[in-house]
């Protein structure tokens, strides 16, 4: 209570009009929460993120951070009371950047440009398959990685703490 917040709420995809959960409109959910207006992006360079990666503006990032970090961290603890067990949700920051391929996106969105339109891709149905035709390379689609561990619940943003 003494950071100002009396009560947890869990979040659902529905609170901001989309049916998976999105790193980006959590965070940008969270931080209203807080009184703290910061855009939040789910896309960097052009290119669209993994849902559980966002970015926002580095100088953002240095005003909120310290009550962002503290109260995750309460946030945290309501979560594992709420769920029962030993582990929650973890951020961790400044890391490499991970794109959605155009093998994990959607067939539907293949089809769109940037713009919004239909792309000069040309589709060619046989007949029960759907062929993609691009000139663009394979070259350009990056491999999907995963690590060979999961991360721990551990939070990797600690609390600057200055003593007078």
């Amino acid at each position: 209570e003494h950071l100002g917040l009396d009560k947890w709420i869990r979040f659902s995809p529905g609170q901001v009009g989309s049916e998976k959960f999105r790193l980006s409109e959590y965070i940008q959910l969270f931080l209203q929460s807080l009184g703290e207006l910061v855009p939040i992006y789910s896309i960097m360079d052009g290119r669209k993120l993994v849902p559980y990666q966002c970015v926002l503006r580095r100088e953002d990032w240095r005003r909120v951070r310290q009550r962002f970090v503290e109260c995750f961290l309460l946030q945290k603890t309501a979560y594992r009371r709420a769920n029962g067990g030993s582990t929650a949700p973890s951020l961790h920051e400044d890391v490499d950047p991970r794109f959605i391929t155009e093998r994990e996106r959607p067939p539907a969105e293949l089809l769109r440009t940037r713009r919004g339109g239909t792309s000069g891709v040309r589709v060619v149905v046989r007949r029960t398959f759907v062929e993609v035709e691009s000139e663009e390379s394979d070259d350009d689609v990056m491999p999907s990685e995963r690590q060979s561990q999961r991360p721990k619940t551990t939070t990797i943003l600690p609390v600057e703490i200055s003593v007078a």
